[in-house]
């Protein structure tokens, strides 16, 4: 019960407060990485808490731990028996609260990936058939459609596909190469994916902050990851000049619907500013971003746990002596 106890508060501490202690790594000084990192962990760290609670609960793990039960087990014991009469009641509310949320998301969760991939091959279809070339040797495969609008955009059939029209010619090659690039990136960092995921916890989990803002802080992240990659490879004046030059055409093309369908999501001043303060390097590399934003976000969950045990073995020694 005090491990069960913990764990759920540590999922309540994780789904509330992680989108505040969170927000500081949205910085342009740091790489997107690591707040893509570490928004990613939370949400996977918030879900296999929720998910552990009910399983400590009739698993109970304590009972493996020699020595444990001759001090904090029988306290709990005694509590269970004596003072606390209402923790059974308490365990079974929480299984079945733990189960009916994993119900919930692996309901929503089927239909959103189901209608995700239904959407995505229809797209990838109807692609094939307006295409005016596409290079099937590559990897991701690239598909050219006849428009003079300069863009680019990525779905994730198969391996994954970049789709990107041939107004791209209008820019110089270092902006047309960032510009795929930036794409490839998003394909290669699965961020597509990523988004999915969040978008399905926020649409199974809306009354979780975490939950609910993490779909909006996942496309934001996912652009400036892919930005901060292209960036990293052709340089930020190549990327921050694309952007510029897709932007000036859409002012003047802001009746096409193709130019519609291009636009990106996130801002492009946001995008922008991030560029030109983007530093030489970067205090997190790419590689060591998952392990920093791991820490980042388990920690605040650890010192609960840690702070929950604590706690309850203080309270045990002080009233067995």
């Amino acid at each position: 019960m005090i491990f069960a106890a913990s764990l759920c508060v540590a999922a309540l501490v994780i789904g509330v407060a992680a989108p505040r202690y969170l927000r500081p790594l949205l910085s342009p000084k740091l790489n997107p990485s690591l707040a893509l990192s570490a928004w990613t962990i939370s949400l996977i760290l918030f879900v296999l808490t929720l998910a552990a609670a009910p399983i400590a609960l009739i698993t109970r793990p304590g009972q493996y731990i020699p020595r444990l039960n001759s001090l904090v087990l029988t306290c709990a014991e005694s509590l269970h028996n004596d003072e606390l009469p209402w923790t059974s009641f308490a365990e079974l509310t929480l299984v079945s609260a733990t189960i009916a949320l994993a119900l919930r998301i692996g309901f929503v969760g089927s239909v959103l990936v189901s209608r995700h991939r239904q959407q995505t091959a229809q797209h990838l279809a109807m692609l094939k058939m307006l295409c005016n070339r596409q290079s099937s040797e590559e990897v991701p495969q690239t598909i050219w459609l006849e428009s003079p609008h300069p863009a680019a955009y990525s779905i994730t059939a198969g391996r994954g596909v970049v789709v990107a029209t041939e107004g791209l010619s209008a820019l110089t090659p270092q902006q047309q190469r960032a510009v795929l690039a930036h794409e490839r990136a998003h394909l290669r960092g699965k961020h597509h994916q990523l988004v999915l995921f969040a978008e399905i916890l926020g649409a199974a989990l809306p009354f979780v902050p975490l939950c609910r803002q993490a779909p909006a802080w996942f496309r934001v992240l996912t652009e400036l990851t892919a930005d901060h990659c292209a960036a990293r490879e052709f340089g930020p004046d190549a990327v921050r000049s694309a952007l510029v030059r897709a932007a000036d055409w859409d002012r003047g093309s802001r009746n096409d619907p193709p130019s519609k369908a291009f636009r990106p999501s996130t801002a492009l001043s946001d995008r922008i500013h991030w560029l030109d303060t983007m530093p030489d390097r970067g205090h997190v590399s790419s590689a060591a971003s998952y392990p920093v934003g791991a820490m980042l976000s388990a920690l605040p969950g650890l010192l609960v746990i840690g702070a929950g045990f604590s706690s309850f073995a203080l309270y045990c020694l002080t009233r067995l002596q």
